[in-house]
């Protein structure tokens, strides 16, 4: 009987594990770690019942497994609710903005294009910052659609680039 909570203790030890590192890519580390220490709650209790030098009652392993599948219960219902608000995909998009970011940075005919991104209300990309001419905003702008086409959140943009002979807007009402 004293082997049980030594097979818990090992098998929750690499269940923690294997949660964390199955989670941490889609809704970064802190996030992961935050479900994790949910999940390491019985692992904890499995520790301390181990450390005791009593031997264990058949009442304390039946609360023992009821806790350890409320506990469990929650988590999933904490990660299903994640993927319904969609944070998987806001995560995603952030990391792919982010390396698109980089490779404007690179592209010296774009060094001087500074991006945003804006989360809230659905989420918004601005461009700011001047081309040399009309051709390079042209590209400029396909590169942009094309990197929102691929993603999977929907996002407007707006432009803020300037080029010699772009005509002036008109912010009269």
């Amino acid at each position: 009987m004293r082997n049980l909570p030594k097979a818990f203790i090992v098998i929750s030890g690499a269940l923690l594990i294997f949660a964390c590192g199955w989670l941490t890519p889609r809704f970064e580390f802190v996030r992961a770690l935050m479900a994790t220490v949910l999940f390491g709650l019985p692992f904890v209790v499995a520790c301390v019942t181990l450390s005791r030098n009593k031997p264990i009652k058949w009442h304390e392993y039946i609360c023992f497994a009821g806790a350890t599948l409320v506990i469990q219960g929650l988590m999933i219902a904490l990660v299903c609710n994640w993927f319904n608000l969609g944070l998987d995909k806001k995560i995603q998009f952030e990391r792919n903005f982010n390396v698109f970011r980089a490779r404007l940075k690179e592209n010296p005919e774009y060094g001087k294009i500074e991006s945003y991104y804006e989360p809230r209300k659905g989420g918004h990309v601005t461009l700011k910052g001047e081309v040399k001419d009309k051709e390079s905003f042209d590209r400029l702008t396909l590169l942009l659609q094309g990197f929102l086409l691929c993603q999977d959140v929907g996002i407007g943009y707006g432009d803020l680039v300037e080029y010699p002979g772009k005509p002036k807007r008109d912010n009269k009402l």
